[in-house]
């Protein structure tokens, strides 16, 4: 279970809770409306932020207390309880989402405002983000290519990171786990403020598990991991709006989960003298670093609002076989991304709330080992959109258009005189559009018990 301990610097304010009788005038009062009355619940929208129950597209919300209360070993077995969400593991380090039956490049997983790139259409390749840097999760479940691209083809999901402290305050935090399973022990060091504008947010968190154990073959070889995390936002908030500079690191190395077995007894094969519950590195294992620098600026024009967030990510991904040379990679990727995007939202004329921008990206893919699984490649993509949405009484409609283009090169590649990847370029060209409505039959103002 894990332990949060809040000490708030400067005011050195402490809080207790007490156990109180209650008088028997409360206890028998009806319940009033406002004790049952549901918290209006804020999402993404196609034209900004709108309310949960105006959304015309399934979309689920995790708080900060849900993930707190979800024993789980990485951020998307945190999420995967949710309804339609699954998940596709290798071992207890590594997890990749599935809405509805679709992952891997049909979900757009957004992580300090831009998407996350990681080679993410590989089973043994996960998401490259601390959980304890996520403070809530949105999962858009269905299409969402007008905001986020064709590839949104699944759906969407958000993590939100901690909201910006008020002004004076100051934060520390320290955070631990432990999991019996695989001995799993995290922790995480976090300090935030904010003063006169100026902004932080710093974390580092680390993470060390060994084999984890089933009912079938009790422990797994090649399921421990390690991983470290580090971020740091510094930002200044100003009446006119706000930038914000944020930084991230994060390395993991997980072991692979092979599953030989032994031909006679069906047991899985453990090399001599490895221990199980030690906390070492098994062979193979992968190494994943990852790098990303996010620039968030927003300007109020009006009662409009221009954002403009770019982006830069590094994505090296290892992976390390080989007992007489294991200093030596067999697989090497090395992903490049530069992420932009730029849109305005518009101010509410007349009940309509339109908004327009162009959002994409430039990557870039090498491979630096020795072994190929996908050919290197360059691609650069860039989408058009124009949304609206405008409610009429108990109707609200909402929709929008988008243009996308992506330009792919796959390079050649030759093996020992065999050429394995063909040179080609392609262009692709795709027009989306979409309508939808919500409409409120009813409308629950009270409930009275007693």
């Amino acid at each position: 279970m894990r332990t949060i301990l809040n000490t708030i610097l400067l005011m050195s304010l402490c809080s207790s809770a007490r156990g109180q009788e209650v008088p028997d005038s409360i206890k028998h009062n009806p319940i009033t409306e406002s004790d049952v009355k549901l918290s209006e619940v804020v999402v993404t929208g196609l034209t900004g932020s709108q309310k949960l129950k105006q959304s015309p597209s399934p979309v689920s919300i995790i708080s900060p207390r849900q993930l707190e209360a979800q024993p789980s070993t990485n951020i998307i077995d945190a999420i995967a309880h949710q309804p339609g969400i699954s998940q596709v593991t290798t071992g207890s380090g590594i997890s990749k989402p599935v809405i509805r039956g679709l992952g891997y490049n049909r979900v757009v997983v957004v992580n300090d405002g831009i998407r996350q790139e990681g080679q993410q259409w590989g089973d043994e390749h996960g998401i490259e983000v601390d959980p304890y840097s996520v403070h809530s999760v949105e999962i858009l479940k269905g299409p969402a290519s007008l905001m986020y691209g064709s590839d949104a083809m699944a759906g969407v999901i958000i993590f939100h990171p901690s909201p910006t402290l008020p002004m004076g305050d100051m934060r520390a935090n320290v955070s631990t786990g432990y999991q019996t399973n695989n001995g799993l022990f995290d922790y995480s060091l976090n300090f935030a403020g904010n003063k006169a504008g100026f902004i932080w947010n710093s974390r580092y968190s680390g993470k060390m598990a060994h084999a984890y154990k089933n009912k079938y073959d009790g422990y797994v070889f090649g399921s421990s991991y390690h991983e470290q995390a580090f971020s740091q936002m510094l930002g200044y908030n100003y009446r006119l709006g706000h930038t914000h500079l944020t930084l991230d690191y994060y390395h993991l190395t997980p072991g692979l989960v092979e599953g030989e077995r032994d031909e006679k007894t069906g047991e899985l094969l453990v090399p001599n003298g490895y221990d199980l519950k030690g906390y070492g590195k098994p062979m193979p294992y992968q190494q994943i670093h990852h790098y990303k620098a996010v620039l968030d600026n927003s300007w109020y024009l009006g009662d409009g609002n221009l954002k403009l967030l770019l982006g830069y990510q590094q994505n090296r991904r290892q992976e390390f076989e080989e007992e007489e040379h294991p200093d030596e990679c067999g697989l090497d990727f090395l992903l490049h991304t530069v992420n932009y995007d730029l849109h305005y939202l518009s101010p509410e004329m007349n009940g309509w709330k339109f908004a327009a921008g162009i959002n994409g990206m430039w990557q870039q893919s090498i491979n630096k080992g020795t072994e190929y699984l996908v050919p290197a490649y360059r691609l650069f993509d860039y989408g058009l959109f124009a949304t609206m949405s405008k409610e009429i009484g108990r109707l609200n409609i909402s929709g929008g258009l988008r243009f996308d283009h992506r330009h792919l090169h796959s390079e050649a590649l030759e093996e020992e005189g065999e050429l394995r990847f063909q040179d080609f370029k392609r262009n692709f060209n795709a027009l989306t559009g979409s309508i939808g409505m919500t409409s409120f039959m009813h409308n629950l103002s009270k409930s009275n018990g007693k």
